[in-house]
């Protein structure tokens, strides 16, 4: 059972959806293969930034019981719930049912619905759509005058013309049954405003004031930074551990936490680093850390992603690191973000796997991320018919990581990371990217490794989710 409300957060209508013991299932007999993609964020966010840049028409609309258009892959028979009437046609008693199609909490169901749409949208659908090579709930017709964004059971489609869009809509009521959202507005709880003139918002302002709710903080007092300036949490010790509702409601925050950091708030994303590290044993002093970014999102909870056509719309990104600031296995952190048209498309706040033993090798290991992250952008913006012709400018402020991926020189204190080394260099000389150095005040992922203090962390956060112009 499930509310279902609108943007205002008004009750829309009450659904009730009967679900299956997919967990009963077991593997070779009831079920093989499960995997089914998603598409990312980060492409939700390039396809809409794109599209109002160029004034496309960006529509959505969502499949009705999409699990049910795919037959079932293997004999699975499931038990009727309680209540339900077992005298069925033919003057039979039946307490067990055979599943001809993927019933909700089929481990398979996933994978079979995936499979039933794709098929659709490849070979059936009449608009010569091509599967992302990049994102592969991304479809994009060899014109590019159409662009499908794949999430499960909701679609965003992008069209150059109105009649494009609403031809491809024709076509797939035809096939699915759907509900025609239109323009897109609401999607994946990220809230799109168009301004018509080349401009799109994104924001999370109703799940923030969801959580806000839900946890008892909507009323607290704000506060300017996420977390005090300068804060790196530790292991507690056994007194202080929380107690098993305690814990449980840490995890809850820190679980709501994350999808909004990732979704369009990348100004919290090293303090949700910090806390999901402790989600297994968290303390006193966690949970008081997690209530200070939540009275933080109270003061913010309108803040989102704001880009604008009058921006740069040249893809560029930034890298940075803290050097070993995890205390308890001094760990270093990387941080990048890429922006586009005004603001960030695609940021990360994460610790690294392995111990830096310098400042110049946690650098070149953020580094390494940031052009990860810029060859999976730009294969898709070269997929959308944009021009990639041009390497992706990277600002470093750390100058031993710049000369490392610019210059062929190893000595004992960087050969152990020579792989990382030749992959960047391969890039830079390849033209994939090409290196500069910022200094770190002007850094914007240094927002992104540690905890600024309040003048620096709201000049980084302004620039990044494109409040000002960047300078």
């Amino acid at each position: 059972f499930k509310t279902k409300r609108d943007l205002d957060g008004k009750v829309e209508r009450y659904k009730a959806r009967l679900v299956v013991l997919g967990c009963r299932q077991r593997f070779g007999i009831d079920f093989d293969e499960s995997y089914a993609p998603v598409a990312q964020l980060e492409t939700l966010r390039v396809v809409a930034v794109l599209s109002a840049s160029a004034g496309w028409t960006v529509h959505q609309m969502d499949v009705k019981n999409a699990f049910l258009a795919a037959d079932i892959d293997t004999e699975i028979y499931a038990k009727l719930p309680k209540g339900w009437p077992t005298q069925l046609p033919g003057d039979i008693e039946h307490d067990v049912v055979k599943l001809c199609r993927s019933l909700y909490g089929l481990k398979q169901a996933p994978y079979l619905w995936n499979k039933v749409i794709n098929d659709w949208l490849v070979d059936e659908a009449g608009f010569t759509l091509i599967r992302s090579r990049t994102d592969s709930c991304l479809y994009i017709s060899k014109d590019c005058t159409l662009v499908i964004v794949l999430y499960v059971d909701d679609l965003c489609i992008a069209g150059q013309t109105r009649e494009i869009v609403d031809d491809f809509k024709s076509a797939i009521t035809s096939r699915f049954k759907m509900k025609d959202l239109g323009q897109m507005h609401h999607c994946l709880g990220l809230r799109f405003r168009f301004d018509g003139h080349g401009g799109v918002s994104i924001d999370q302002e109703r799940h923030i004031l969801d959580m806000l709710q839900r946890f008892g903080m909507d009323s607290a007092n704000p506060v300017s930074t996420p977390l005090p300036p300068g804060t790196e949490l530790v292991a507690p010790m056994d007194s202080e551990l929380l107690d098993k509702a305690m814990h449980r409601r840490y995890r809850e925050i820190v679980g709501s936490l994350l999808y909004l950091s990732g979704g369009s708030r990348p100004d919290i994303a090293v303090a949700v680093n910090q806390l999901s590290r402790f989600m297994s044993k968290p303390g006193s002093l966690h949970m008081s850390a997690a209530k200070h970014l939540l009275r933080y999102l109270r003061g913010t909870s309108k803040l989102g992603l704001s880009f604008g056509s009058t921006a740069d719309d040249e893809l560029v990104g930034y890298t940075d690191a803290t050097w070993g600031s995890e205390p308890t296995e001094r760990r270093s952190v990387s941080g990048y973000v890429f922006m586009l048209n005004g603001a960030a498309v695609s940021w990360s706040a994460k610790l690294q796997k392995t111990i830096s033993l310098s400042t110049a090798e946690a650098e070149f290991m953020a580094l390494t991320e940031g052009v990860r992250e810029a060859m999976f952008l730009r294969g898709m913006l070269c997929e959308l018919g944009y021009d990639t012709e041009e390497p992706t400018l990277i600002f470093v402020d750390n100058q031993p990581a710049l000369h490392l991926a610019n210059n062929m020189t190893t000595s004992g204190r960087s050969k152990h990371f020579a792989i990382r080394m030749t992959f960047v260099r391969d890039e830079v000389k390849a033209g994939t990217v090409r290196l500069e150095h910022k200094p770190t005040g002007d850094m914007l992922a240094d927002m992104l490794t540690k905890i600024l203090p309040r003048p620096q962390h709201r000049k980084l956060r302004d620039i990044v989710m494109g409040q000002r112009a960047t300078t």
